[in-house]
Order: structure tokens, then C-alpha cells, then sequence
């Protein structure tokens, strides 16, 4: 493959590839890293780093990229507050808080990640009483977490929403799962769990 995309004038970067072994034994591991070799091989990251467009491929890495969120959100929202307040809120609730998070949580099963998903919040909570100098209760914080159209700040809850978000996500891709795999049996896995967590919780079905 590599001498036909060569000859159009296309070469592979292996510097920017990363190379994923899947069910490989110790033994086996070096014959199929060298079979990819060439002047420069593609990296080997830990299994628990594996990620395909953003999210996680394995289910226990999902607190890994929860934390790396909230390591993402300090470092970029240290300086918030030595900008003008309401430009500094319009950042932080557009840019900087649950968009930031929103892609993950739709991919991913962070629902399972109540220890991560609070600590973000309280990332967001903490920078806004920067920015504010106002300090949030635990009942004014709840409604600062409300929708804007309710008459609050619309800074939502990463915990509020990791539920409805990887559910609203399954359901809508459960079509196109069943023309790529048919034969794979669905709701399965982390939906079914998901499903009976939003069921104990509302009592109804999503």
C-alpha cells in the first residue's frame, strides 16, 4: 500500500500515527510492531490513552478524559478574571465549560463518572464567583445551573446532563448502528445500564 500511495505523490506520516494492538500477547507484540516500522515508527500509547475523534475506547480511560478536561478548563480559565466580568461569563459559559464537555458526554458513558463530573462543575462554580466575586450557595448555584429561557445563567451542570446526553446520542444513532451492524443485538452494554439508571431515577422509560 505504502508504494502505491507513494507513487501518487502521498507518503505516510508515521511520526503522527499511533499504532493500537488489539488482543495481542507479549509474545506476538514485537513481530507486529516491526511489521510497521519504517525510518519512523507510529507511537505506542498505553491502552488506557486509546481514543478514537475525542472519546475513549475503553470504558475505564473515561475518567482519564474527564480529568484532562478539568485540567484543560483550569489552565485556560486562570486569567478570566483580569478580563471585563461580562466578557469574561460570556466566555466561560460559551466556550469554556459544558461545550467543552458536550462531545465527550454524548460518546461516552460519563454518567459513571460522578466523582470526575462534579469536580468539573465546581471548576465552573469556582471560577464564576472569580469572575462574579460573588459566592454561590448551594441553592443559588443549583439555579445559576438552570437554562437561561428560566431566568438564570444557563452555566448547566456536567453532572445533570451526562445522563441525557449519552441517551439522547444512542437512540438517535441506533439506526445507523443497525445498517452497519446488523447482527449486533441492540439497546446493548452501557445503554441498557444507562437506561435502567434514567428508569430508577424518573420512573418511566427515556
Amino acid at each position: 500500500m505504502d508504494n502505491n500511495i507513494s507513487s501518487i505523490g502521498l507518503d505516510i506520516n508515521n511520526s503522527k500515527c499511533e499504532l493500537l494492538l488489539i488482543n495481542h500477547t507479549d509474545i506476538n507484540k514485537p513481530k507486529q510492531v516491526s511489521s510497521f516500522k519504517t525510518n519512523s515508527h507510529p507511537s505506542l500509547p498505553d491502552s488506557t490513552h486509546w481514543q478514537l475523534l475525542g472519546p475513549p475506547l475503553h470504558l475505564e480511560s473515561t475518567p482519564l478524559h474527564l480529568k484532562a478536561k478539568i485540567k484543560v478548563l483550569d489552565s485556560i480559565t486562570e486569567n478570566l478574571e483580569l478580563i471585563e466580568p461580562h466578557q469574561a461569563f460570556f466566555i466561560l459559559k460559551n466556550c469554556l465549560s459544558i461545550p467543552k464537555l458536550t462531545y465527550l458526554l454524548h460518546s461516552a458513558p460519563c454518567f459513571n463518572c460522578k466523582e470526575e463530573l462534579e469536580a468539573f462543575d465546581t471548576a465552573i462554580r469556582i471560577n464564576m464567583e472569580k469572575i462574579s466575586n460573588v459566592t454561590f450557595g448551594t441553592d443559588s448555584w443549583s439555579q445559576a445551573s438552570l437554562p437561561i429561557r428560566h431566568g438564570c445563567l444557563g452555566l448547566r451542570s456536567a453532572a445533570d446532563l451526562s445522563l441525557p446526553c449519552f441517551l439522547s446520542s444512542s437512540f438517535a444513532c441506533q439506526g445507523l448502528v443497525n445498517r452497519l451492524l446488523p447482527s449486533l443485538t441492540l439497546p446493548h452494554g452501557e445503554v441498557i445500564n444507562a437506561t435502567d439508571v434514567w428508569s430508577a431515577l424518573h420512573d418511566s422509560s427515556p
